[in-house]
C-alpha cells in the first residue's frame, strides 16, 4: 500500500510540476511579448506625435520648438525618453539635423529604414545601457514642391522596462510556487484518504 500510494504520489507530483512550470514559462513568454509590442506602439506614438508638431521651412530645415514636444520628459536633459531627426536634402543621410533637448549625445541607429517604413531595434550603449529604439523613414513634401528625405528616431531606457518585467516575474513564480505546495499538500492528503 505505501508502494502504491509512493508511486501515485511521485507520478501526479512530477506531472503537477511540470505543468506548473510550463505554465509559468508561457505567462512569463506572453507578458514579455505583449508588454513589447505595447513599448513599440508607444515609441510609434510618439513618432506621430512628434511629427504632427513638425515644420519644414521651404528650404528644408527641420523644425521643432521646445514648447510643442509631445512628452514634458524629451525637453529635460538625460530623462531616459530621447528623439532626433536624421537627414535633409543636404545633409548626409545619417546627420543629425535635430535633436531633442533631453539627448545629450546620439541615439546610434544600424540600419536606416525606408520611406514609411519603421525599423525597432535594441540598442546597447558603450556605458551598457540599453535603449529600446524606433526608426521611422519619412519624405516631406513643401510647398515649392521640393522633398525631403528624414529618419525620425525615438528612444527610451528599457531600464525601467525590465525591472518591471523583473517584478512581474518574481511576483508569478512565487505564486505559482505557492500553488504547487498547497496542491501538493492536498494530493497527499487526498491520497491518504483515498488509500
Amino acid at each position: 500500500m505505501n508502494s502504491l500510494r509512493a508511486r501515485l504520489l511521485a507520478a501526479t507530483g512530477i506531472i503537477l510540476l511540470a505543468f506548473v512550470a510550463f505554465t509559468g514559462f508561457a505567462l512569463e513568454r506572453a507578458v514579455r511579448e505583449r508588454a513589447e509590442l505595447a513599448q513599440r506602439d508607444k515609441l510609434q506614438g510618439l513618432s506621430y506625435a512628434l511629427l504632427g508638431s513638425a515644420e519644414i521651412t521651404n528650404q528644408g530645415e527641420f523644425r521643432l520648438p521646445a514648447r510643442s514636444l509631445p512628452d514634458d520628459a524629451l525637453g529635460r536633459p538625460d530623462s531616459g525618453l530621447y528623439a532626433m531627426v536624421l537627414g535633409g536634402q543636404e545633409a548626409g543621410a545619417d546627420k543629425v539635423i535635430w535633436r531633442s533637448p533631453s539627448l545629450l549625445d546620439r541615439i546610434p541607429v544600424q540600419l536606416l529604414p525606408a520611406v514609411g517604413e519603421t525599423s525597432y531595434a535594441n540598442v546597447t550603449l558603450a556605458d551598457g545601457r540599453i535603449w529600446q529604439s524606433l526608426s521611422f523613414g519619412i519624405r516631406w513634401v513643401v510647398d515649392s514642391g521640393q522633398s525631403y528625405r528624414y529618419t525620425l528616431v525615438v528612444a527610451e531606457d528599457s531600464r525601467p522596462f525590465y525591472a518591471q518585467l523583473e517584478r512581474f516575474r518574481g511576483v508569478l513564480w512565487a505564486w505559482l510556487t505557492l500553488a504547487a505546495v498547497i496542491l501538493l499538500v492536498l494530493q497527499v492528503l487526498i491520497l491518504r484518504w483515498g488509500l
